[in-house]
């Protein structure tokens, strides 16, 4: 049975959430709710999409979806997740999920109280060359991991063009730590598992016009005893690269990116303990196309959130996720709060 699934976000709802789900055998597009523009009404009509709406609550209640993709604020999300939540409604969620930790266990709460499925995009583990390193770790091949460090730095599109917008006002869900770093968190326990520790210094750019952090710097120690220094900066004007090393008893594995790409020309490099370097996998052109290059990822969790809702296993990255990250995100703001 195919699920009707609308659309709530005009911006990453219409480049990146509504083409994943179109994609998807086992689900059709309802409508799309957000602010019109020709853009939006020149894809639409493109691709047949029903109805675009003004209002989430008119979507939902003239289109009668199954399920919604919200992409919007983080302030104005857990609304419309938590409303749809209480009329049945399965939700694929954009993150941070919500403001602050209250919101998003309330949302985990409805979400189980529904029984309805529910995925948070989270999407950088969707990548060919995450699953390998992820596989690559738990084989042992580097025996067990004592340090990892991480550098993803990059000039936001907002900071760039110094735009006064919520992704760098952090009372609205943005700023490095909740919009960006966010993914990060994730990652960490996604590859190492529970982080025990934390400590977290914040720096601010001048042309960040929000007022939002844009370097987060942090430490990190692991439940495993593993150690990790992490950095990230999207206020960079000069540096590109999204680098994570593992760093184990028996060698090395360095996954990264040295592109301006999100999810395309990353390579996995294995130091073996002899110091030797094996390439095991190259980087990869970035193909030509006009869709957005996390489509591809988005449809890979998508079809995951799709056969959940017919019955099928629940999966990850969901609202228990969610909220894990908003608690490390909260531990991070206490302690950077508290050294001033």
């Amino acid at each position: 049975m195919k699920v009707r699934l609308g659309v709530i976000g005009s911006g990453f709802g219409l480049y990146g959430l509504l083409p994943a789900f179109q994609q998807i055998p086992g689900c059709v597009i309802t409508g799309i709710c957000g602010k019109s523009s020709q853009r939006m009404v020149d894809y639409c009509r493109k691709t047949s999409v029903p109805g675009i709406f003004q209002n989430w609550r008119e979507l939902i209640e003239k289109s009668k979806p199954d399920a919604i993709a919200v992409a919007v604020m983080p302030i104005y999300q857990y609304g419309i997740a938590m409303y749809a939540l209480q009329k049945g409604i399965s939700v694929f969620a954009e993150k941070p999920i919500a403001i602050d930790v209250e919101q998003a266990e309330q949302l985990l709460l409805y979400a189980r109280k529904s029984g309805r499925p529910n995925m948070v995009d989270f999407l950088f583990p969707e990548i060919p060359e995450w699953k390998n390193v992820k596989k690559l770790l738990e084989e042992n091949i580097i025996g067990k991991i004592n340090q990892v460090t991480v550098n993803w730095s990059f000039l936001s599109y907002d900071i760039k063009n110094r735009l006064n917008t919520w992704k760098s006002d952090s009372k609205e869900g943005g700023g490095a730590l909740s919009f960006y770093f966010s993914h990060i968190f994730y990652n960490l326990e996604f590859f190492i598992g529970k982080i025990k520790t934390l400590r977290c210094d914040l720096n601010y750019s001048p042309n960040s016009l929000g007022k939002g952090e844009t370097v987060v710097s942090m430490v990190v120690r692991w439940e495993s005893g593993c150690t990790g220094n992490i950095v990230l900066n999207c206020g960079s004007v000069g540096l590109n690269r999204h680098v994570w090393e593992f760093q184990g008893s028996k060698g090395d594995i360095v996954l990264q990116n040295m592109t301006r790409s999100v999810g395309i020309g990353f390579e996995v490099i294995h130091y073996n303990s002899n110091g030797e370097k094996i390439v095991i996998s190259p980087p990869m052109p970035e193909p030509p196309s006009d869709e957005d290059e996390r489509v591809h990822l988005v449809r890979s969790l998508g079809e995951r959130f799709i056969a959940w809702h017919n019955g099928g296993v629940p999966s990850k990255p969901d609202f228990e996720d969610a909220v894990r990250v908003q608690q490390l995100i909260k531990y991070a703001v206490d302690s950077a709060i508290s050294k001033n």
